[in-house]
């Protein structure tokens, strides 16, 4: 903004927001986040740059925002005014492929559990989470990717910040009668859909 005397959220050939911190974190960072929001002020001195952010409503809202947990703040000063940029987001839990699998096992409990039907077994399948990880080359998860791989198996496959919010054709799913065992397969990936990453959630029910 200062190189260019503009006040604007994305200068020409700038990526979006989320790209641009995704940029910035490394790809084996524990940081994992969901959703930002950014505040930029240019002022005489700080006490007006905080001025001018809470009497706009989309930067107050932003200050206000009770979802975002991490921020980022800088300001440069240039030619007498100060350039104010505050970046926030919230950040999502960091679990292991296995604590994945451990929580999504635990919500198909609780939803057969409340369906009245008969807890499934919880098997290990190898490669699982490098197929789940697949899924991410795609701008959206697509269970037939994994259909040849894995036949004779229902598929479900959705991403999540929040692993254990199983869809809802997944639960529709848990309540056949004739399921006996899943599997859980779990990647944390980038694409170019979610730039800072998304849980890749594969389930296979037989």
């Amino acid at each position: 903004m200062v190189a260019n005397q503009r006040l604007e959220h994305q200068l020409p050939g700038e990526a979006a927001l989320l790209e641009r911190i995704a940029q910035v974190i490394p790809l084996d960072s524990p940081l994992k986040l969901d959703r930002a929001g950014e505040n930029i002020a240019n002022a005489t001195c700080a006490l007006g740059a905080n001025e001018a952010l809470m009497r706009s409503e989309p930067h107050r809202k932003n200050l206000l925002d009770r979802g975002f947990t991490v921020a980022g703040i800088a300001a440069i000063w240039s030619k007498g005014h100060l350039y104010v940029v505050q970046d926030f987001a919230h950040e999502v839990p960091s679990y292991s492929p296995q604590q994945t699998r451990e929580l999504v096992g635990r919500a198909v409990d609780e939803t057969r559990r409340q369906a009245g039907f008969p807890k499934l077994t919880q098997r290990t399948p190898p490669n699982l989470d490098e197929a789940a990880c697949s899924l991410a080359t795609e701008s959206r998860p697509n269970a037939h990717l994994l259909a040849t791989a894995y036949d004779n198996r229902k598929i479900v496959a959705y991403t999540q910040s929040q692993p254990d919010a199983l869809p809802p054709g997944a639960r529709r799913l848990l309540r056949d009668p004739s399921i006996r065992q899943f599997e859980v397969g779990s990647c944390y990936a980038r694409n170019a859909a979610y730039p800072t990453g998304m849980y890749w959630i594969a389930i296979l029910l037989y």
